[in-house]
C-alpha cells in the first residue's frame, strides 16, 4: 500500500534528476529522503501502541488510519516540492 502511493512521488523525481541532473535535484532527493526517514520513526516513536491497539480492535479503523498518515505524508511532500519548483 505505501509502495503504490510512494512510486508516483519517487518517479516523478527521478524524472527531474535524470531530466536536470544539477546539484538542486540532488539537493531535493536528499531533503525528502530525510523527510520521509524522519516520518517514518516520528510515527514509529510516538503512535506504535496506539496502532497496536487500533489494529487489534477493528482492522477498517486501522486501515483508514493507515491511510490517513501516508496521505497527509504526500500532501506534505507533495506541498514542499510544489513551493520548491516555484522559485
Amino acid at each position: 500500500m505505501l509502495t503504490a502511493l510512494a512510486l508516483p512521488c519517487a518517479a516523478t523525481l527521478w524524472v527531474a534528476f535524470t531530466r536536470d541532473r544539477s546539484a538542486s535535484a540532488l539537493a531535493e532527493l536528499a531533503i525528502y529522503t530525510v523527510l520521509v526517514v524522519a516520518y517514518f520513526f516520528l510515527v514509529l516513536s510516538f503512535l506504535p501502541n496506539w496502532l497496536k491497539h487500533l489494529f487489534d480492535q477493528d482492522k477498517l479503523v486501522y486501515a483508514l488510519v493507515a491511510w490517513a498518515l501516508i496521505a497527509v505524508q504526500g500532501v506534505v511532500l507533495e506541498t514542499l516540492h510544489l513551493n520548491e519548483s516555484s522559485r
